[in-house]
Order: C-alpha cells, then structure tokens, then sequence
C-alpha cells in the first residue's frame, strides 16, 4: 500500500462503510448512492492506505473493480455524480485500481471534456489523467496513440468555459508530453 504521512496525520476511513456504500451504488446508481460515497471519503487530510487492514482494503478494492462497469457507464451517460465519485475514489486507492479508475475517468476527455475539466478542477493534481491511455491502446502502434492523444487535445481545446481554463491547460500539457514522435 502506499506509503505518506505518519498515521497520526491520518484521516480515518470507515473501510467496511465504504464497500458497502460502493456496493450500493454498483448496484443502483444514483446521485444518492453516489453522495453516500462521498460522504465516507476524507475530504483535505491525507488518507495512509495502510491503515485499513489486508481484509478490509481487499474487500474495498473488489468493490470498486465490481463497480468499474457501472461507473464507466454512468461516466459514458454524462453523470456529474459518477465523475465526482470517481475523482475521488482515487484519493484511496493505488495501484491498479487507481489505475483502472483512471482509464476509466480518461474516457470523459473526448465524450465529455467539459465535464472532465469541470471535475477535474477540484483536483488539479490529477491533470495527467488526461493522458491517461487505457488496455485497449496496450501493443498499439505509435500512430494509433497519436491518433488518441490528437483527439483528446482536440476535445479539450474545444472547450471554451474561461473558469475551466486553469486545468485544461494543465491536461493540456499532460497531452502534450506524449510520445515525440506524436508532436
């Protein structure tokens, strides 16, 4: 797990709260689900991933990676809820489930770039999942990441909300990093 600031500078998550409200909300998605999460995720103090015990970060975790497939639907059908809880279901997890939270989150970039920024913008330290490339772009050729990540700079350009201009240039130039030969 990960490793941070002393355990007494620790938020407290209540981990078997936490599953189940994430098990809720798998399976009925809904704004209120969606709130029941968030009421149980550390707001502005650092969370130590190991202070939840193997069984309880285990349990945790299965039910995030159960909920993937609803969240990305829900994400692909522009709710705002599912983007809020997603963004911060990453505050707790590491690894490949913050991995796979990310590909996930990655997909609003084209499908929906303003909610992606608008989301985004209470976590600008989490701009570089913009250039987040999922499985599926995993053994493609350079031309084929180029293609995406032209794409995804061409969504987020297109957005023209002044207040979210801060994090579209920070996503921006996550994009931009690419590989060279994507330039």
């Amino acid at each position: 797990m990960a490793t941070g600031p002393a355990a007494s500078d620790c938020a407290k998550v209540d981990w078997s709260g936490l599953t189940k409200a994430v098990g809720s909300y798998r399976r009925v998605p809904s704004t209120k689900t969606a709130a029941a999460i968030r009421r149980l995720l550390p707001v502005a103090q650092d969370v130590c991933l190991g202070e939840a015990t193997p069984i309880e970060a285990a349990r945790f975790y299965q039910a995030v990676e159960r909920a993937l497939p609803t969240l990305e639907r829900r994400l692909l059908a522009r709710d705002q809820a599912a983007a809020q809880v997603t963004f911060e279901l990453r505050k707790v997890a590491d690894g490949g489930l913050l991995e796979d939270l990310s590909f996930v989150l990655a997909k609003l970039v084209v499908a929906y770039p303003g909610l992606f920024l608008a989301e985004l913008r209470p976590h600008p330290e989490q701009a570089y999942v913009a250039a987040m490339l999922g499985p599926e772009f995993v053994d493609q050729t350079a031309a084929v990441l180029c293609v995406e990540i032209h794409r995804r700079i061409k969504a987020l350009e297109a957005v023209t909300d002044a207040s979210l201009a801060p994090v579209k240039a920070l996503a921006l130039k996550e994009l931009r990093k690419g590989p060279p030969e994507c330039e």
